[in-house]
């Protein structure tokens, strides 16, 4: 089961490792979530793993996953964040996020999934695979309620489950927790700002392995870093309420949380495998 999404024209991601983070800091007042005006977004091309799209627009409506799953997507913004397209691999369009602000209340604009017609999105104990494009502006994090990049993710650190992929810093890792435990896997060099990287995160039992290649101009990898690291992780059961976030950190209601972590870059080509089909692509 793979969702692929890249952005095709235009009609218009750790810091926080505890529930200390998702406080809101000192001074600010929550920002009023809204949902970005289907008018402004990208258009989101999705297929099946084989490269064959299918042309939707990104708005609340079903999206087609590999010809049988099926997801609801939108855009969720706060403090005026929006997105917008930007070039990307191969002459395409990717989707710009919002850049870093100091303010306490800066603009925060992240993508929220979530399954439709039963949640196939929940591993429980079967193999995961999920991962995207990115390329990270060189200023990304330095307040309370932006101390990183969460890249994708759905669960938070204080939920029974969670798997995610984040930049601490540029320092790219992943991790997986089910009900025996946690998992997270490191790569300690930093990706460089500006530079088009493919990140990809494989749970199987459990081994958590992350890999990060960096990219040309034509999408092609010329260098691939991976790191591994094992442990008890069990099964990863979500509440069927639970989103997929891309870009960003959403709360337990599928709003920006109060420390979004909001990704400051551009992404494309997001990709979710449950089961048997992981490790495929």
């Amino acid at each position: 089961m793979v969702l692929v999404a890249a952005c095709s024209g235009v009609t218009g991601a750790c810091g926080g490792q505890s529930a200390v983070d998702e406080a809101v800091p000192a001074g600010a007042e929550a920002a009023t979530p809204t949902a970005t005006d289907a008018a402004t977004l990208p258009d989101l091309t999705v297929g099946v793993a084989d490269g064959v799209p299918v042309g939707s627009l990104l708005q609340a409506r079903d999206l087609v996953l590999d010809g049988q799953q099926r997801a609801v997507a939108d855009v969720v913004t706060a403090a005026g964040g929006g997105l917008t397209a930007a070039p990307g691999l191969e002459g395409g369009t990717a989707v710009r996020f919002p850049a870093y602000s100091a303010k306490p209340d800066g603009p925060d604009a992240i993508v929220r999934v979530e399954p439709a017609g039963g949640d196939w999105m929940t591993p429980r104990q079967r193999d995961l695979d999920f991962g995207l494009d990115l390329k990270v502006d060189a200023l990304s994090s330095g307040t309370k309620r932006d101390n990183g990049d969460n890249v994708l993710q759905r669960g938070l650190y204080v939920d029974d489950a969670q798997f995610k992929i984040q930049l601490d810093h540029h320092v790219p890792s992943c991790v997986i927790r089910g009900t025996a435990g946690r998992v997270m896997t490191v790569l300690p060099q930093e990706v460089r700002a500006g530079q088009w990287y493919r990140f990809t995160c494989r749970r199987h039992d459990d081994t958590v392995t992350l890999a990060v290649s960096r990219l040309d101009d034509q999408g092609q990898a010329t260098d691939t870093r991976t790191a591994t690291a094992s442990g008890k992780i069990g099964s990863l059961d979500f509440s069927p309420l639970t989103p997929l976030s891309v870009g960003g950190k959403l709360g337990p209601v599928g709003d920006p949380a109060a420390a979004t972590d909001q990704f400051n870059g551009i992404l494309a080509n997001v990709h979710l495998s449950v089961g048997e089909d992981s490790g495929q692509r």
